[in-house]
């Protein structure tokens, strides 16, 4: 009879130190648990039991840790989109001045692709040659250069594509009315 007292207190014992021992594993693991839930949709940091013992304090620092340099990364990251978008801001900046310059300029600017025709030029050069800029714009420049010109003037052209550097020339440009416009080509 005293046996089975004993027995019936070891059994006791050791039911209240199992669920002591789960509870002291489920209760960590839960508020891992839901601190990652709460962490996932937002709402703050990581609220880890870090000291937790056992395998439950070893995830929560485990996962401390990695949170971490999430968030480290994050912020690099973070940094790097804002630095771009100040270098963007300061490009569509720059290209709209260079664009003001270039359409706006009391002088004649004139762009060609690598084949010499024409893909833009400014108002003032294209009113200087009786033009509107869409008139000239998909012409191959030599259509301007008066038929004397054209070796000369297609001589300075593949040298400014085959070299680097600064090319200048002195030469004749065809007006619209048939007369003639000296012009300084860089």
């Amino acid at each position: 009879n005293q046996t089975g007292l004993i027995a019936l207190a070891l059994m006791g014992l050791a039911v209240l130190l199992g669920w002591r021992l789960a509870a002291g594993i489920a209760g960590p693991l839960d508020q891992i648990a839901k601190a990652v839930k709460a962490y996932g949709q937002g709402r703050g940091g990581l609220e880890l039991p870090t000291t937790a013992g056992g395998e439950a304090g070893l995830v929560a620092r485990a996962l401390d840790g990695m949170a971490h340099q999430v968030e480290e990364r994050a912020a690099l990251l973070q940094a790097e989109v804002d630095a771009r978008r100040l270098t963007e801001d300061a490009l569509r900046s720059s290209e709209s001045r260079f664009r003001a310059f270039y359409h706006d300029s009391p002088a004649m600017f004139l762009s060609t692709d690598p084949e010499g025709d024409i893909v833009s030029i400014n108002r003032f050069g294209a009113e200087v040659l009786g033009y509107r800029p869409e008139d000239l714009v998909g012409r191959p420049m030599r259509s301007l250069v008066p038929k004397e010109d054209h070796e000369e003037a297609a001589e300075f052209f593949r040298a400014a594509l085959r070299e680097d550097g600064l090319h200048e020339r002195e030469g004749r440009l065809a007006r619209r009315d048939g007369s003639t416009l000296w012009v300084r080509t860089v």
